[in-house]
């Protein structure tokens, strides 16, 4: 799965915002628009689909002794609910992985692996933060393939059941200055178009020279 950097051995957050700069530097340099969506998935490990997952890993033909093991790692587990000062009868989980346990982030990265991905649309995944970018001679260009693959990403969140974060959702347009232009959609809301954004601790602008950053990280430590 080259597109996620988290949970990786050897990749981290820099990575992932290597990854997203180049791509973004690549089309400023041969004047090209590159219109960019950064996706927040709502409660990622405690909403992963215990039933969808275990059909994933027969597609991706896990031996059946592994399958066992995290299928007994996931559905033995039970929550009581405290009213008052009395408990709930006990109640098993039907989804979600135990966040901080050792395999919950593979876990995680395996539910995630057949994530739809296109030629025209770069897709980078930092644990349940997502960059998805697409460039063009225009902004019209752009953001075109941008919202035909969100269509078809909609479809796959909701077969697994997975839920976004439509109000963390940010759009932007880097290398051009206005922003009068189709807005994105995500589920039929349309996103607005940002002057900056904040992906994984650094402010991205519009130009990408980071000057917006550097003002941050002046006012903190002023």
């Amino acid at each position: 799965m080259p597109q996620q950097f988290g949970f990786t051995p050897q990749l981290s957050t820099t990575h992932q915002l290597l990854r997203v700069v180049e791509y973004i530097n690549e089309g400023k340099n041969s004047n090209l628009v590159i219109a960019t969506i950064f996706l927040d998935i709502a409660k990622a490990f405690d909403k992963v689909w215990i039933e969808g997952l275990i059909h994933k890993l027969i597609a991706y033909k896990f031996p059946q002794y592994i399958i066992e093991i995290i299928q007994s790692y996931l559905t033995k587990r039970h929550f009581t609910v405290l009213d008052k000062n009395s408990d709930s009868t006990p109640r098993n989980l039907q989804a979600g992985v135990p966040e901080g346990g050792i395999l919950a982030p593979i876990i995680f990265v395996l539910f995630m692996k057949d994530i739809p991905q296109v030629r025209n649309i770069i897709l980078s995944l930092y644990a349940d933060g997502t960059a998805i970018l697409s460039k063009g001679k225009t902004p019209d260009e752009a953001i075109l393939p941008l919202q035909n693959y969100l269509k078809n990403l909609e479809f796959w969140l909701v077969r697994w059941k997975i839920k976004l974060n439509v109000d963390k959702t940010e759009v932007i347009l880097f290398n051009e200055k206005n922003d009068d232009w189709p807005k994105v959609k995500v589920y039929g809301t349309p996103i607005e178009w940002k002057k900056e954004v904040k992906h994984l601790g650094v402010v991205l602008d519009k130009q990408l020279n980071f000057r917006a950053h550097t003002i941050q990280i002046k006012e903190k430590y002023n």
